[in-house]
């Protein structure tokens, strides 16, 4: 079984007409005709049904085009990477903080020094980044959790800072106990998110389980999460970095925390590989030595 007639014929399938098939793959329709005529030869069966001016597929003839579907995924994915491989573009997945608050800053003053290496960004929470990693979906992970793993490297880049937020209402009582505005109308980030695990142990720091407390909302987006409290719906716990503007706007009160718990490791995650590209390694020393 040749390649190029495979491919012919999943062309035959998908524009449903040997004319414009053979028009998509720049040959003659005898040629093409030819190449059907060779598959089902060497296959022992008929691929379509010669009873019908429409292009329908025998059983068999199905079950091909779902195997040819699979190979030339498969060689376009290889393609693909091997393309991505050995040209100067970097994945990187990184959670919300990381994606919106660091890297804008961090690849602007990169491509100072780096002017021909393009990016290509996945925000999710920081368990899928992680999960994106796994599997090789990304090049480089930023995360908002510590993790230990025998697999690759994972290097703490800048130190985050955890605090509660709450609308700047005019008769707010600014020496009110924290334990108290944890209790009134919450706000909470999603399961995988690092500031939710997080936000969890200053919880508990004050006596606060997730079961005591009022939850109104539970969101993914950063910015989502800071206008549901904008706008008075309840109080949150956040990255410092993502309300700076915010406070110096006095759109918001912001209270610190008395936890261990509020300070935190975001960590770059990367392969301990030797064989990686060289912008690859570039991109990495220099997040690794920015915020030092």
């Amino acid at each position: 079984m040749e390649f190029r007639e495979l491919k012919s014929f999943l062309y035959i399938v998908q524009y449903e007409n040997f004319s414009k098939a053979a028009e998509a793959l720049y040959i003659s329709q005898p040629t093409i005709s030819l190449h059907i005529k060779n598959l089902e030869s060497e296959l022992h069966f008929e691929l379509f049904k010669r009873s019908t001016k429409k292009i329908i597929l025998t059983d068999k003839g199905k079950a091909l085009y779902e195997y040819a579907k699979k190979l030339f995924s498969i060689e376009k994915s290889f393609l693909d990477n091997l393309n991505h491989k050995f040209k100067n573009q970097i994945k990187v997945g990184a959670s919300s903080i990381p994606a919106g608050y660091l890297l804008p800053e961090l690849i602007e003053k990169f491509k100072e020094r780096y002017n021909n290496v393009d990016f290509e960004i996945l925000q999710a929470d920081s368990e899928d980044v992680l999960g994106m990693y796994k599997v090789g979906l990304i090049d480089v992970g930023m995360i908002g959790m510590d993790i230990k793993d025998k697999n690759f490297i994972s290097k703490s880049f800048y130190k985050d800072r955890l605090v509660l937020i709450t609308k700047n209402e005019k008769n707010e009582n600014h020496n009110i106990d924290i334990k108290e505005l944890l209790l009134k109308p919450f706000i909470l980030r999603e399961d995988g998110s690092g500031t939710r695990k997080m936000s969890e142990k200053i919880l508990v720091d004050y006596g606060v389980y997730m079961e005591n407390l009022n939850i109104v909302a539970k969101v993914t987006g950063q910015d989502t999460l800071i206008n549901l409290v904008k706008a008075g719906i309840g109080v949150s716990i956040v990255s410092y970095k993502s309300i700076m503007q915010y406070e110096k706007n006095k759109e918001i009160l912001v209270y610190d925390f008395n936890s261990k718990h509020s300070e935190r490791n975001l960590n770059i995650i990367y392969s301990n590989k030797k064989n990686e590209k060289q912008c690859l390694k570039d991109f990495i020393n220099f997040v690794k030595s920015y915020y030092i």
